[in-house]
């Protein structure tokens, strides 16, 4: 049986179907547009990422049954919209001759288990600040510079409100 997976003609021996939708290729051979070759034992394709150049009759019977029972690929997740933010914060005591440089707003996605930063906009006073982020925030450190050296400490959150309006 010979395909097209990509950019790669693949000629395999055995075609074996693997699971929901998806077919074993066995013992082959694939060569891209380049001319490199790469042989393998084993390769899993989804039935239908390919296109079938010339297959036997049996190797066409797995393939149609592959199709039957494929199942539809999952829709990726759409990025998640921005929300606005007010933290209200406990400001922590910064050390003498310090200069406060920045707020870093830390949320997590409970999609991907991933932590990203928020943007910090202006406004906002010496205990509550404005953020944008796609979930509520879990973290505030404040950055600040002494004697040269730039420092991160956490800040304590009382509470974070999602407001309904931009506020920049």
């Amino acid at each position: 049986m010979k395909i097209i997976y990509q950019n790669c003609l693949i000629d395999f021996q055995l075609a074996e179907l693997y699971g929901d939708g998806y077919v074993r290729l066995r013992y082959g051979m694939a060569v891209d547009q380049s001319g490199a070759s790469t042989y393998f034992d084993s390769l899993i394709l989804r039935a239908g990422e390919f296109e079938v150049l010339e297959a036997s009759r049996s190797e066409l019977e797995i393939l149609e049954r592959a199709m039957r029972e494929a199942k539809p690929t999952p829709k990726p997740r759409s990025k998640p919209e921005i929300r606005f933010w007010r933290i209200d914060f406990e400001p922590p005591k910064l050390p003498k001759g310090s200069r406060k440089l920045s707020y870093k707003v830390v949320y997590y996605d409970p999609f991907s288990s991933s932590k990203g930063y928020g943007e910090v906009m202006r406004g906002g006073g010496s205990s509550y600040l404005y953020a944008k982020a796609p979930f509520p925030p879990r973290g505030l450190f404040i950055e600040f510079k002494i004697k040269g050296k730039i420092f991160r400490i956490p800040a304590q959150i009382k509470r974070v409100i999602r407001l309904w309006e931009v506020v920049e």
